[in-house]
């Protein structure tokens, strides 16, 4: 196995507020897609995907399941809006700016799209900046400005360390150089 990551899924409880949401952030989707319940959206060596929650676990389990016990605890309040804290996923994800003033307009361009700030933006023990925001559904992204790595370094590292590995296939029916992130 090699060491990337091709696709990250979202399960979401809600397709269209999610796809909206992702469509205020500025995110092309993928217009030509097999399936119409999944969008895909082309990130730089990445391909990320909103999916409807309840067929998302049916394909990690491989079965359909109907018992109420077996679902998400989050799917009635994926938000937690009736408590001041969100419930915590055990992930985030993390995109890097590269300069510290690049960090709230995000923040606050996730709030405007529907987006939950979760920590405004603020020094970070380790020298850098960042706050976060929670997604529709709650999965939580960090915004962060990082002066030890530079975006370009990210990419110019990734081009000249793995030079020889091929971008992530594209699914079938979704043609190459669609759905990028607007800078």
């Amino acid at each position: 196995m090699e060491p990337r990551v091709s696709f990250i899924t979202f399960g979401v409880q809600d397709m269209d507020i999610s796809s909206r949401f992702y469509d205020l952030m500025g995110w092309d989707s993928v217009k030509e897609t097999k399936y119409e319940s999944i969008i895909f959206y082309k990130l730089h060596n990445l391909i990320f995907g909103i999916y409807p929650w309840h067929k998302l676990a049916e394909d990690v389990t491989q079965e359909p399941t109907n018992d109420p016990s077996t679902k998400n605890p989050l799917m009635n309040d994926p938000m937690n809006q009736s408590s001041d804290k969100l419930l915590f996923r055990g992930i985030t994800l993390s995109h890097n700016v590269a300069s510290r003033e690049e960090v709230s307009p995000i923040l606050q361009k996730a709030e405007s799209s529907g987006g939950k700030i979760i920590k405004e933006a603020q020094d970070v023990f380790w020298g850098g900046f960042s706050g976060y925001f929670a997604d529709p559904d709650g999965y939580l992204w960090e915004i962060v400005w990082n002066p030890h790595i530079s975006p370009s370094e990210q990419i110019q590292n990734k081009e000249r360390n793995n030079s020889h590995e091929k971008a992530p296939s594209i699914p079938p029916k979704m043609g190459p150089n669609k759905g990028t992130i607007k800078p």
